[in-house]
């Protein structure tokens, strides 16, 4: 299987195109790096460069901008036998509704990817115990996979993936092969 890690839940506005917002709210400095402008969210409030960097602007695709289908070609680039699909996300409604659209639409495709995700509490953030115990039985759970897909933007996928360097596929001290989303 392939371990995914989708970092979004915080990090997409509610209806709003991210590629085209990030594109909207970042410049290239003088050295040909991404940074935001300073621009005002709202009439109220200043954009800082926390909150740019918080939504991956200055990745190649930003957290909210990234979809069930980047992931599931991201596994099939490391993988490309492998249909088995370990979902790992902080955006539970999001992800039930992408996986429910996907299986409508390739339901009777022989190479449709079988798509698995634990339960996870719709409040997951507001109870630090319960959402320890989601983090780690995922990270157990993906222990099992061979492989990892996430966006190296995210500091949490890339606790996932320490721990999976641990141990993974009954290796020790052995990290799984990656693609990150979000470019290097």
């Amino acid at each position: 299987c392939v371990a995914v890690h989708v970092r979004r839940d915080d990090r997409a506005l509610p209806g709003v195109d991210m590629m085209e917002w990030c594109s909207n709210h970042t410049i290239v400095d003088g050295n040909g790096r991404k940074t935001h402008t300073g621009m005002w969210i709202d009439n109220k409030n200043k954009l800082s460069f926390g909150q740019w960097a918080d939504m991956g602007c200055g990745a190649q695709l930003p957290y909210g901008a990234a979809t069930l289908e980047h992931f599931l070609n991201a596994s099939r680039v490391l993988m490309p036998h492998n249909r088995n699909v370990f979902m790992m996300t902080d955006d539970p409604k999001w992800l039930r509704a992408e996986v429910r659209k996907y299986h409508s639409k390739h339901k009777h495709q022989a190479d449709a990817m079988h798509i698995f995700f634990p339960p996870i509490r719709p409040n997951h953030r507001g109870d630090s115990y319960n959402a320890s115990i989601d983090l780690w039985s995922s990270i157990t759970l993906a222990r099992q996979c061979q492989a990892v897909v996430g966006h190296l933007g995210s500091a949490a996928f890339n606790f996932i993936y320490r721990n999976l360097c641990f141990y993974h596929d009954n290796q020790f001290l052995k990290c799984p092969p990656r693609f990150s989303i979000g470019g290097p």
